[in-house]
């Protein structure tokens, strides 16, 4: 039987509603000999779903130009022990569905965004009901067109988004904070962004990555993530940006990154604001430095800056106009949160990804892991949702292609749009 913390308020009787929980994750790292293949599904996901008593990982259709790169080809070629692999993704999901039926599934697709609806498709093919993908699940409208009339001809499937930082201790107290202020009928102003000059000096990753193909991709890898705080922590969908901007690094080593990926958010609530900025060229960035900075009406701006608040503390301000960038106009950092998301994992040491601290990604993708579990609980009907047993991070909302997935291909493509012409202000439901 599963033993973890979260489970510390069940009777002996109780425990025994956990069994239909159990999951057999079939992992997607990157299928076919494609050179973007995506590291993040053998470093990250593989690792997360060990932390989660409830996911068996049962199979790995690896990535043939991952498992070559230096730093993952021990760790790949470990894994070949005790679980099932192989290049074809819809004979492991089948064989898992055979097995422990489609509800006891989950196909976990990280790989190259222009392959999702590819493995998508594959996966239901061979009966998956569960599925998660990684962000964005897809940028091309076409693509999320097709996956739509899929969900609209099979209801019972279940494509979710993998939208991390949501699920870090600071975004979830900043979301409380946000949405209390707006209910009292106070302004609140969002801005968040995401500067990632790492991987100008991270050849090996760039050879796996398409993050520098276009200013989509750009949107796609970084604006994704900040849109979806956006819409997380104040708990309403935006419904237009304007002022976009896309700007090419001009010379040197940043003549193919973006700088000055900028917009600004509309939402219905004229109470609520929003501001994006993604940058590739910033070497003064830290490490994983996505950041989302509250500023509520007649209180104290609350800063969290991940790469250097990790995933569970933040800041508030001692002055009424702060400059971010300036640590005196900021009070010490407070952290909180640690025993109800559980302690930094030592026993995979090294697992997070380069320019990715390793003290908040175990945390959130576990707590991530165990949303889509509570989730799936929901859907399921099972007894322990039913009874109203789940913890209560296994009850936040989880992205889905009908919902954030749709609005995060719409938000990247018209913030391109904007861009192109000079600003303007576009709506997404217009976005086709």
């Amino acid at each position: 039987m599963f033993s973890t913390f979260q489970w510390d308020h069940l009777t002996d009787d109780q425990t025994q509603l956990l069994e239909p929980l159990h999951m057999d994750v079939v992992l997607a790292g990157g299928v076919h000999h494609h050179t973007n293949g995506a590291f993040s599904g053998r470093v990250m996901w593989a690792d997360m779903t060990r932390r989660v008593p409830e996911f068996r990982f049962a199979g790995w259709a690896p990535s043939p130009v991952a498992a070559e790169i230096p730093r993952h080809k021990r760790v790949c070629q470990a894994d070949r022990h005790g679980l099932k692999v192989s290049h074809s993704f819809r004979e492991l999901v089948r064989q898992s569905v055979e097995t422990n039926g489609p509800d006891n599934t989950l196909a976990c697709i990280a790989v190259d965004t222009d392959l999702h609806v590819q493995l998508i498709q594959e996966a239901v093919e061979a009966g998956a009901r569960f599925i998660w993908s990684d962000k964005p699940i897809v940028v091309k409208m076409t693509d999320l067109q097709t996956l739509l009339e899929l969900c609209a001809k099979n209801q019972a499937l279940r494509i979710f988004g993998a939208q991390n930082h949501r699920y870090c201790a600071s975004a979830l107290l900043q979301r409380q904070e946000a949405q209390r202020a707006l209910r009292e009928g106070r302004t609140v102003d969002l801005r968040t962004g995401f500067w990632q000059a790492w991987l100008l000096g991270d050849q090996e990753s760039r050879q796996a990555l398409s993050r520098l193909l276009d200013f989509r991709t750009t949107l796609a890898d970084l604006g994704a993530h900040d849109f979806d705080l956006e819409e997380f922590i104040l708990g309403m969908m935006v419904q237009a940006l304007f002022e976009g901007v896309g700007l090419h690094g001009l010379t040197g080593k940043f003549a193919n990154n973006f700088t000055g990926g900028t917009c600004k958010l509309e939402f219905a609530d004229p109470n609520a604001t929003g501001s994006i900025d993604v940058d590739q060229c910033r070497e003064d960035a830290l490490m994983d430095d996505l950041w989302s900075w509250l500023k509520i009406e007649g209180e104290q701006d609350i800063l969290w800056r991940m790469g250097h608040h990790g995933g569970n503390s933040v800041c508030t301000a001692k002055i009424n106009d702060p400059d971010m960038l300036n640590r005196d106009d900021w009070n010490d950092p407070v952290e909180f949160g640690s025993s109800a998301f559980g302690k930094v994992s030592s026993d995979f040491p090294g697992w997070s990804p380069p320019g990715h601290d390793p003290h908040c990604w175990p945390n959130m993708w576990r707590t991530h892991a165990m949303a889509i579990l509570g989730e799936v609980a929901r859907i399921l009907g099972l007894e322990i949702a039913k009874q109203g047993l789940l913890p209560p991070h296994m009850c936040l909302p989880v992205p889905e292609i009908r919902g954030t997935g749709r609005r995060t291909a719409q938000y990247i493509n018209a913030h391109v749009k904007s861009a192109r012409l000079c600003g303007a202000r576009v709506e997404l439901a217009d976005v086709a």
